[in-house]
């Protein structure tokens, strides 16, 4: 199992303790799972009240390979996060994103 973690940090940048302000640009790309717990499901209507206990659910990503994951030609086949942003002020930002789940 892999676990990775970033952080985005700017060199010789006033701006470095308050994180992105006006004018910056930013973007991230990763690959996503998903862990689910059991849960119990309640349906309840005019005619019906019955509840579904103990549903599972799991997350069907694509197995790792080196050509599944990291070929450009193939990027979004296995589950992806992707997004860019950018700061028109100190305290507001405009992204765009793309979610791919399975």
């Amino acid at each position: 199992m892999f676990l990775v973690c970033s952080e985005a940090a700017k060199g010789q940048n006033s701006r470095i303790n308050r994180g992105y302000g006006k004018g910056d640009i930013y973007f991230y790309w990763g690959w996503n799972r998903a862990h689910y717990t059991n849960s119990d499901i309640r349906l309840r209507g005019e005619s019906y009240d019955f509840t579904i206990y103990d549903v599972v659910a799991k997350d069907h990503p694509t197995s790792f390979s080196f050509e599944s994951y990291l070929n450009p030609a193939n990027l979004t086949i296995p589950q992806t996060d992707s997004r860019i942003g950018y700061f028109f002020n100190d305290h507001y930002n405009i992204s765009l994103g793309f979610d791919h789940v399975k």
